[in-house]
């Protein structure tokens, strides 16, 4: 299965924001202008990825960050405004990170699971 649908559906959108919410709660807006794309997560992230499925997923993501950066369009991933990721055209991940994730995926921030 391949995963050009999510950078050829990112490469329509032009311009224009779009917030989704649920039971009168942010959830995530999205915002478009040129060729940069950015998604805002607004709610809080209760629970992280199981790690068995981190690989599988880092190599979907590596796989949208690749065709988005063919399509010379930039994704940024926030939550809260906060930076998370980059995808595509602009990314510049550190060189550790690089040989994880490749040339098109810019990782900021590692989200520690909240003690209690």
């Amino acid at each position: 299965m391949t995963y050009d649908y999510v950078s050829r559906m990112l490469s329509y959108v032009k311009s224009g924001s779009l917030e989704i919410s649920y039971d009168s709660t942010p959830l995530v807006r999205i915002e478009a202008e040129k060729n940069q794309r950015m998604i805002d997560i607004l709610s809080d992230v209760k629970e992280m990825l199981p790690i068995r499925n981190f690989i599988f997923k880092i190599n979907k993501i590596k796989k949208i960050s690749s065709n988005l950066s063919e399509d010379d369009i930039t994704l940024v991933i926030t939550e809260k405004g906060q930076p998370l990721a980059v995808l595509g055209e602009n990314a510049k991940p550190g060189l550790f990170s690089r040989l994880f994730t490749g040339k098109n995926l810019e990782i900021s921030k590692f989200k520690k699971k909240d003690k209690q």
